[in-house]
Formats: C-alpha cells, structure tokens, sequence
C-alpha cells in the first residue's frame, strides 16, 4: 500500500524530489564545464583604500591598487612563490586600480596560458610571469596559506541603483544556441538590466542597457560606495535617455521579489528553490504539504517561465548568488 500524503501519492512526492536533483545535477555539470575554460589563480583580494590601510596599521603610501589577503596552497600564486601581503599593481601591462578591473582582465584567459603580473612587496616592485591552471574539483577542499585573512576588512556600505540586477557580455555562456536575436540584447559593451524588484516603481527597467555613470563607463563605476545622486545614461527603445538616480542600499536577500528577462529567468527560480529547500526539517524522511508547495512552486517557475535547459548565462554557475552585482563583497575568491 502506497502512503497518501494530502491527497498526493508519496511516491509523486520522491520523483517530484527526484526532478529537482536531476536539474541541479545538470546545472552542476554545466558549471564544472564553464569553470574548466576559466583561468584560476588561488588568491582572495581586497581593494587598497585609506580606510583599509587606517584599519591594518599600513603605510598610507602604498600603492592604492588590490592586495593579497591569502592565497590556495599548490595554486598557479603559491608555485610561483607569491605571499600574502602582495599588492597587484598591474597585469600585462595594464594597470590595475580596483578589484573588478583584474577581475575582467582574468575572465579572458584560460588554463595554460601566461600572465605577467606586476607587485609591490616590501618598498620594491618586482614581476612574475604566472601560468594559470584550471579550476580544482568542488570536492577537494581548499586549503589557505594563512588560517584567517592577514588582514582586517573594511565595513564600507555597498548602494546599489534600483537593487536590481546586471548582466554583462562575458556572462553569456553558449551563445551558439540561442538567436541572433537573443544575444543582440547583451552582446554589447554595456551592462543590461536583468532582474528588477517586482511592485517597487524604479526608475530602471527590463533590458535597459546601462552606458555610463556620471560621464565615466557604467562598469567602471562599481562598486558605489555612496548614496550621493547619480546621473545614468541607458540606452532604452534604441533612444538615449538620461536618469538621476539616488543609490540606496540592496534589500535583504530574503526578500528578493524579482521580474527578470526570460534568459535569466533561473534567478527567480534559483530563489524559489533557496526558500523551498528551507522549508520543514531537511533532515526528516517525511516530506509534508509545506514542502510540497515549495517545490512545486518552482518546478511552476522553471515551467512558466520557460528556462532554457541549456544555461544562458554563468548566473547559473555561481547558485543563487551573481557574479556581478552592486552589492558584491570586497572578498573575492579567484580559486
């Protein structure tokens, strides 16, 4: 005799529990895939400010660029001898002034090839050429040079324009299957608006594609670190338009409510699947009508909104938190 649970058959209960493995399994392959085409450095970052150097009794004359925080033990920086403490001044050639301009520069090269990076260590500069290497199995477990970060971070706030979230050209993971018509709406040097905040009445929307912030390139303006108005230039129907937004702080995760354009609409459905997994007790075998609800709620969210099986964007490589968004830590791990 099959159990009822509610009017619903258990055994439905389990193969509905199965659907949801098997996509997060699937999402799971298609991010080892992307990782392996990535490649990876092993340190963790943090931006050089004047409150930075305050808090960690530093010179205040060091070079205001990105410094090494830690680094992963047999990673392409620990073999070629690079320590904490290390500051980032440029790479290849390129200078270096923020987290996210290393960052972008890094996401352009594979396992195998060279960077020549530029360091400031103890009153001198000095260059390393650095092979990078592949992403390591999930698995394996990171092991750090330094037990805790060598240093203190900083407690900046972090605004955010509308809360919303951003796509970016280099988050389009297999544009061979999708249409020219699709990629046109992101493959440009702009930063597109992917999700907004449902019932809050901003200023941004759906697709707008973000060119500059207060006259300097929309990307480089990140990460806002002040509430003062900004004037954002997006383009929108094709037309320039001009907007003054107030930057204010990002809503508590929990409470994202999003809209999102169909070719990232697994971040809504990646938060439907967060709120159903901490639903009941995930250490019990028995599966209650909350739990059902749940789940079924974001099979009906994969459903209506048509997610594409094969994933448009590396959203889906990071789970439930983006790559790019306002709001991102300072704490950026390169593994």
């Amino acid at each position: 005799m099959i159990k009822m649970v509610n009017g619903m058959i258990l055994k439905k209960c389990y193969r509905f529990k199965f659907f949801i493995s098997f996509i997060l399994v699937l999402l799971f392959s298609f991010e080892i895939k992307a990782e392996n085409t990535k490649g990876y450095l092993g340190v963790l970052l943090h931006d050089v400010s004047d409150e930075f150097l305050e808090i960690n009794n530093l010179d205040k004359n060091l070079p205001k660029s990105i410094i090494i925080t830690n680094i992963q033990k047999n990673s392409p920086a620990h073999l070629a001898n690079i320590k904490p403490g290390d500051i980032i001044v440029s790479v290849d050639n390129i200078e270096v002034k923020v987290i996210e301009d290393f960052l972008t520069y890094l996401e352009g090269k594979k396992p195998g090839e060279n960077i020549n990076i530029k360091f400031f260590r103890n009153k001198d500069y000095f260059l390393k050429k650095i092979i990078l290497d592949k992403y390591p199995d999930k698995e394996i477990e990171s092991a750090w040079l330094v037990k805790d970060d060598l240093f203190k971070r900083t407690k900046e706030k972090l605004y955010t324009l509308d809360d919303i979230w951003f796509g970016l050209k280099k988050n389009i993971l297999y544009p061979n299957y999708f249409s020219e018509e699709i990629l046109k709406k992101y493959n440009h040097d702009n930063i597109t608006v992917v999700c907004v905040q449902k019932s809050r009445g901003k200023t941004l929307r759906l697709y707008d594609q973000i060119v500059t912030i207060n006259n300097e390139r929309a990307i480089n303006a990140f990460p806002i670190k002040s509430n003062e108005e900004l004037k954002v230039t997006v383009i929108r129907n094709n037309r320039n338009i001009t907007l003054n937004i107030k930057p204010e702080l990002p809503s508590d995760f929990d409470s994202q409510e999003l809209n999102c354009t169909p070719e990232f609409a697994n971040i809504q459905c990646d938060y439907e699947l967060y709120k159903a997994f901490s639903v009941g007790d995930s250490n019990s075998r028995i599966i209650t009508d909350d739990q059902i609800l749940a789940f079924r709620k974001v099979l009906d969210c994969y459903v209506d909104n048509k997610v594409s099986v094969i994933p448009f964007s590396d959203y889906v490589s990071e789970g439930l938190v983006p790559k790019f968004t306002t709001y991102s830590s300072y704490l950026y791990n390169l593994q």
